[in-house]
């Protein structure tokens, strides 16, 4: 059966089809019309856009504050389950820490009553400070420093001078205010070492390159790729352990030990005074690794006094 149409729907059928044919040119001219109206009064289009907003301020405030009260309750509960979980983590750790003070505690108390039963020599003395650099002089004859602390301050000629990756050189010259510092990779640079994992000494010279230079060290005890070299402590310059680089190289007598130092981001350095107890050392030892510490630039001369002196070290 076919529907019949009412008359409003009769009576409004041309007007539908008299929008649809000239909605989209309406639209067009609107655009262009507000275009215009922009470009001629653009100083009433503010006003109006002003006025717009400031009528739609309230609203969209009142709009967004749900919004944020909402999101900033789920971040309150988000942290809240992330303190509690923090919580039981520190407590964890608290406890471990605990368990590791009372170990401590019980070891040191252990290692004081063996010392006075072995009748130990007290550890020597060891003080250190920050100095910051100042000017860098590394060229191709020289590899120096130069610190913002002096004498002033309490540095000492033959400070030892390092970072947290390891050895970086020792103080030269010492001014008021300045102190200059002689880099590992020095060619005048002489340093007693040892290999840490089996403690056999050589002495390590820089190259005025990247890399150091091993001398010196016990042929019939072959060192192997990726050892670490650290310094002995003999002469009483440099404290016995502090790392300086690992083996990179070797070639027959030729080994070369790459730096644990970054040189390309220096900027504040420690300083060390260390002074052992010569009495422990036998007689001339301290003097004569003073010479192979201070030794001429071709590092054997140095070496030969140091054995005239009375060095333990021997020429491989």
């Amino acid at each position: 059966m076919k529907r019949r149409e009412s008359p409003i729907s009769k009576a409004s059928s041309p007007f539908k089809g008299w929008t649809n044919r000239f909605a989209f040119g309406a639209f067009i001219a609107l655009s262009f019309s507000l275009m215009l109206l922009g470009k001629a009064d653009t100083v009433a289009v503010e006003r109006l856009r002003s006025t717009v907003a400031d009528l739609s301020a309230p609203v969209l405030s009142l709009i967004a504050e749900p919004i944020s009260t909402v999101r900033d309750t789920i971040s309150q509960i988000d942290s809240y389950r992330s303190l509690q979980q923090e919580n039981a983590r520190l407590i964890a750790q608290n406890r471990q820490l605990m368990e590791w003070q009372g170990v401590a505690r019980h070891l040191t108390s252990e290692n004081e009553k063996l010392r006075t039963l072995l009748n130990v020599a007290p550890r020597p003395f060891m003080n250190s400070m920050t100095a910051r650099i100042i000017a860098d002089n590394r060229g191709a004859f020289a590899r120096t420093l130069l610190v913002d602390a002096g004498y002033q301050q309490g540095v000492e000629k033959n400070q030892a001078a390092v970072t947290e990756a390891g050895l970086v050189g020792r103080v030269v010259e010492v001014g008021r205010r300045s102190a200059r510092l002689l880099l590992i990779t020095d060619i005048n640079s002489r340093i007693p070492v040892m290999r840490q994992s089996g403690g056999d000494r050589a002495v390590l010279s820089g190259t005025n390159g990247d890399r150091l230079k091993l001398l010196y060290l016990d042929p019939s005890k072959p060192l192997l790729i990726g050892e670490r070299i650290v310094t002995s402590g003999n002469g009483g310059i440099f404290p016995p352990g502090i790392p300086i680089g690992r083996v990179a190289k070797i070639e027959g007598e030729q080994i070369a030990v790459e730096p644990f130092v970054d040189w390309g981001h220096l900027e504040y350095l420690k300083l060390i005074s260390y002074r052992p107890d010569d009495s422990l050392l036998p007689l001339g030892f301290a003097a004569s690794m003073q010479a192979i510490v201070n030794g001429p630039d071709d590092g054997t001369r140095g070496f030969e006094k140091a054995s005239a002196g009375g060095a333990v070290l021997s020429h491989p």
